[in-house]
């Protein structure tokens, strides 16, 4: 399968490149159609279109084959994918999900941004953060991953978006921007909102060495 990738994108014969497709998207190894839809993100032919395999890669029953298709869709800035790409917003894999929300951004397409907004009220933890840097890009506006925030700009600016009369902001920082208190976790000054981490934290007495090579600044005991 690593091998595969190289061959798709330097491939250039039509024919060539459509039977690696039509072949190696049905093959049952999960990594080969992973292969296949990461190479198919970068071929370069312009005779072939890889978004219908890449389309129905982003259907397949692996949630690693789903999230590196619709990376590749992402890549290929294939807009007319999007109502799959929409579609991976309710898929069972945050993994996929997070893949969705980013080809959204990247497209940008005013359609996308009501059901993003929509999928940030379902949505706890990070995926909330990744939601608002999609819509960032999409309406130049920020709200801080505040769902709330983002349902009542669009109760207040929905019509005029979908119309086409409201333009896109060069940067907003909304007043409800943050979160409400308890929402983020914190350990030593690092803030995430993710629901589910774990910070390893390496005791051993290997940390107690100085770092640095001859002649460098050594920090001192527990520097990495």
């Amino acid at each position: 399968s690593q091998s595969m990738k190289p061959a798709i994108r330097r491939a250039t014969d039509k024919a060539a490149i459509e039977w690696l497709v039509k072949t190696a998207a049905a093959d049952s190894q999960e990594r080969v159609r992973v292969a296949v839809a990461t190479a198919l993100g970068t071929v370069v032919a312009s005779e072939v279109d890889p978004a219908p395999c890449l389309d129905k890669l982003a259907k397949d029953k692996a949630p690693r084959v789903r999230a590196a298709a619709i990376d590749a869709l992402r890549e290929k800035r294939a807009k007319a994918s999007q109502a799959v790409v929409l579609a991976a917003l309710e898929d069972d894999s945050w993994q996929v999900r997070v893949a969705a929300v980013e080809a959204l951004g990247a497209f940008d397409e005013r359609a996308s941004v009501k059901p993003l907004i929509e999928r940030m009220q379902k949505e706890p933890g990070r995926l909330r953060e990744d939601i608002d840097r999609a819509l960032a890009l999409l309406t130049g506006v920020s709200l801080g991953g505040d769902a709330k925030a983002w349902k009542g700009w669009w109760e207040t600016n929905g019509a005029a978006w979908e119309a086409g009369t409201l333009e896109k902001k060069k940067e907003e920082k909304g007043e409800g921007g943050k979160d409400e208190p308890g929402q983020t976790t914190a350990f030593f000054g690092i803030e995430t909102k993710s629901k589910n981490i774990i910070f390893v934290l390496d005791l051993s007495g290997s940390m107690l060495e100085k770092a640095g090579t001859p002649g460098s600044i050594e920090s001192g005991p527990g520097a990495v």
